[in-house]
């Protein structure tokens, strides 16, 4: 019933979508529109998969698709994104992405559509870091570490910043680098921190081949 609402909701606010027929076929012709930037193409397939139109409703599926129209200059796109709507369901139904996606919108606000709200941004990562999102891993980690939308804590920014750096993500890995640099959260390791940096260097850091290539890395922390 709630798809249902939301859905006539996009409807009524922004009119019918183009003519995208039943077909796989022709459904691929609007696929192949959106992935060569048609703004357009974008919205309305978004639209089909979001109000289950020929397709298998996928809140996940829909949100990529507004995402897509939103930064090929679709208002239109960015304003549906904005309510968080997608985003909130597809997390609701276990998408760690739009999880991580939406604690962003919390986290920094978007416009009058999405107020600030760093607590609503930690609950959000946190349900990401759970499902496995490494990136969800590092951005609760931040907040703790800096005290944003929880009590700062950088031993528990530390413990997620090594699960999103043991998961793969470069940025984990730096940041905890940091903190063993620093001491902070960890004991003071410095050979451990360069073992971090190293990692993070090796996998495209240019952060962390710059604090390899300086001695270190801690004065820039304040710059994260």
């Amino acid at each position: 019933m709630q798809y249902r609402v939301l859905c006539a909701t996009v409807v009524l606010a922004f009119g019918p979508a183009l003519v995208v027929g039943q077909s796989s076929q022709d459904r691929a012709v609007f696929q192949k529109a959106c992935d060569d930037g048609t703004a357009r193409a974008c919205l309305d397939l978004g639209r089909l998969y979001w109000c289950g139109e020929g397709v298998p409703q996928d809140a996940a599926r829909a949100a990529q698709l507004y995402q897509k129209a939103c930064d090929a200059g679709s208002a239109k796109g960015c304003f549906i994104l904005g309510e968080g709507q997608l985003h909130e369901k597809a997390c609701d139904d276990g998408n760690a992405g739009a999880c991580l996606d939406l604690g962003r919108l919390y986290e920094h606000g978007r416009g009058e559509d999405v107020g600030k709200d760093p607590a609503k941004a930690a609950q959000l990562y946190q349900k990401a870091c759970d499902a496995g999102n490494a990136s969800g891993c590092y951005h609760l980690g931040d907040l703790y570490a800096f005290g944003e939308g929880v009590a700062k804590d950088r031993a528990k920014a530390a413990r997620l910043y090594e699960k999103a750096c043991d998961a793969g993500f470069t940025f984990g890995c730096y940041y905890l680098g940091l903190l063993y640099e620093s001491g902070e959260g960890v004991p003071k390791d410095s050979a451990k921190a360069v073992q971090l940096y190293q990692k993070a260097c090796d996998a495209g850091s240019d952060r962390a081949c710059f604090a390899l290539e300086t001695g270190g890395g801690a004065d820039k922390a304040a710059q994260h």
